[in-house]
């Protein structure tokens, strides 16, 4: 008797396998387990110093913005995050007899583990000084800044003046914010940092400095919360008063105030992710946000404010 059999194919042998997916990760579409969202926060630049001058020194640049998702590997990836710190602000240098620009802030990052990749919020640059501001643009090298200037920034600080002279105005070269404001020397006043959501301003009064940009809205952790406002400009002219804050101005990323007589730091970066409750591990380092990790919706939120991981 005869018998007839037809051998499958190597391609239909294969074919009916399981795949190593569905192996490894129950069932989900090899190469992505889940999808976490994020939200990024640059540092905001430093004031720039209004110590000797006492004229109008210039508000710090808000922290660049970055968001959106990325795909994690369960039971082997991790998400390494390194959060940007403020730009101190500018000081005086007694050889030079130079009060300088702020410092720009340092940039935010998330590095996923495999097939590696980072993805930044670059921090917001300085605003200029109230003396000598022509040396002292927003971008100039050192030593006419203290501290050389990375290739990337978020927004742009305002700019300084001596009542005279006046600076240039920080412009972000990340496409992460805006430009800062102009100084207006007949007003003796500086201008406002750059926000990620709107530019800083110059002054249209005598003795008030410029207005800082507003910062970009998200509701990644619940409510709409503004991030990487820019700070305002002081003038130095009596009654001697900054302008007025943008949207956001305190929050994750603010470029610095301007100080009659002074200078001030700007405030640290931010991660924020956004991960699926019933995906969440729980497994983290570093330093949360007071109230994290916690639930909105179907996912669960935690805010890093300092350098740390979350492992899948």
């Amino acid at each position: 008797m005869d018998i007839n059999y037809t051998f499958p194919s190597v391609g239909s042998i294969v074919a009916s396998q399981p795949s190593v997916s569905s192996i490894l990760y129950s069932g989900s579409s090899f190469p992505y387990q889940f999808i976490i969202s994020y939200f990024l926060i640059g540092g905001g630049g430093g004031s720039g110093s209004g110590i000797v001058g006492g004229n109008g020194s210039a508000g710090g640049g808000g922290g660049g913005v970055q968001s959106g998702t990325i795909g994690v590997l369960r039971y082997a990836d991790s998400v390494y995050i390194s959060v940007g710190t403020g730009g101190n602000g500018g000081v005086y240098n007694s050889v030079t007899g130079v009060d300088y620009a702020g410092s720009v802030g340092g940039q935010t990052s998330i590095t996923r583990k495999i097939a590696s990749f980072t993805i930044y919020a670059y921090g917001g640059s300085g605003g200029g000084s109230d003396n000598y501001p022509e040396l002292d643009a927003n971008m100039m090298p050192y030593p006419y800044n203290p501290v050389p200037y990375p290739q990337f920034i978020g927004s742009g600080g305002g700019a300084g003046t001596d009542g005279i002279y006046v600076g240039s105005a920080g412009v972000p070269t990340s496409g992460q914010g805006h430009n800062g404001g102009d100084a207006v020397a007949m007003f003796n006043a500086g201008g406002g940092g750059g926000g990620a959501g709107s530019a800083g301003t110059s002054t249209t009064s005598d003795g008030i400095g410029g207005n800082g940009g507003n910062g970009l809205a998200s509701s990644i952790t619940g409510a709409s919360v503004y991030y990487g406002a820019g700070g305002s400009g002081v003038s130095g002219n009596e009654p001697y008063e900054n302008g007025l804050n943008g949207l956001g101005y305190g929050n994750y990323g603010s470029g610095a105030n301007a100080q009659y007589g002074g200078s001030v730091s700007g405030y640290s970066g931010a991660v924020i992710l956004s991960i699926p409750t019933a995906s969440y591990s729980g497994i983290y380092t570093g330093t949360l946000e007071s109230g994290f990790p916690k639930v909105v919706g179907s996912n669960t939120i935690l805010c890093f404010i300092g350098n740390g991981t979350y492992t899948a």
